[in-house]
C-alpha cells in the first residue's frame, strides 16, 4: 500500500469528477446558451451521477486515509475538513436536479 493516498487512483478520479468535469460542463453551458431539453436533462443527470460518485470516492479515501501513515491524509480526509469536501457533491447534485427540473417544465 502507498504511504499516501495522493498517489491512489481514487484521489485522481476524485479530482477529475469533482473539479475538471463539472468546470468543463459549466464552461460549455455558459459558452453555448441554447440547449435542447434532452441535452439539459442529460447534463443534469450527469451532474447528479458525478455527485454520487464523488461521495463514494470520498468515503473510500477517508477509510484509506485512516489506515495510511501520512498525517496530512488524516487531516484532510479523516477530519472535519472532509465535511467541506462533501459540499462539492451536494452542490453538483443540486445544480443537476435544478437543470432536470428546467427540462421537465
Amino acid at each position: 500500500m502507498n504511504q499516501t493516498i495522493y498517489l491512489e487512483h481514487e484521489f485522481w478520479a476524485l479530482l477529475v469528477c469533482s473539479i475538471i468535469l463539472p468546470v468543463g460542463i459549466f464552461v460549455l453551458m455558459t459558452w453555448k446558451r441554447r440547449f435542447s431539453r434532452a441535452t439539459l436533462f442529460l447534463i443534469g443527470t450527469l451532474l447528479v451521477f458525478l455527485s454520487g460518485f464523488d461521495a463514494i470516492l470520498l468515503q473510500r479515501l477517508s477509510a484509506k486515509a485512516k489506515a495510511s501513515a501520512n498525517l496530512l491524509d488524516d487531516r484532510i480526509f479523516a477530519s472535519e475538513i472532509s465535511i467541506a469536501l462533501y459540499i462539492i457533491p451536494l452542490i453538483l447534485a443540486g445544480i443537476g436536479v435544478n437543470h432536470s427540473k428546467l427540462c421537465a417544465v
